[in-house]
């Protein structure tokens, strides 16, 4: 994955096209953002074949005034997959700090 300013380790990186599309298709409900940085939570459905990674399409109202104001403009869509919390307490050696669990995906 490319972009973004989030540390992500090697070990977690989604890179192979295959996983990213899995991905997608599972958990195709997303935001979308503008360079204006306006968001809108949309549902997407993956072409696969179209374009060199795929092409995501999102379903917008015909009364969306961003889908009117932002023809042309770059995006960025961030996908989320389950998350769930960890406490220190479930840790077999202390301390341990708290962390949460999650599978994102940024284009």
């Amino acid at each position: 994955m490319k972009g973004g300013i989030m540390h992500i380790p090697e070990m977690m990186k989604m890179e192979s096209n295959e996983l990213i599309h899995q991905f997608i298709e599972e958990f195709s409900f997303g935001t979308l953002i503008t360079e204006q940085l306006e968001a809108n939570h949309l549902p997407f459905v993956l072409k696969k074949s179209e374009g060199d990674l795929g092409t995501l399409y999102g379903h917008f109202s015909r009364a969306n005034r961003l889908l009117v104001k932002q023809d042309g403009c770059n995006v960025m869509v961030i996908l989320e997959g389950p998350h769930s919390y960890i406490s220190p307490t479930w840790y077999a050696s202390f301390p341990a700090g708290t962390t949460l669990l999650y599978i994102f995906m940024e284009r």
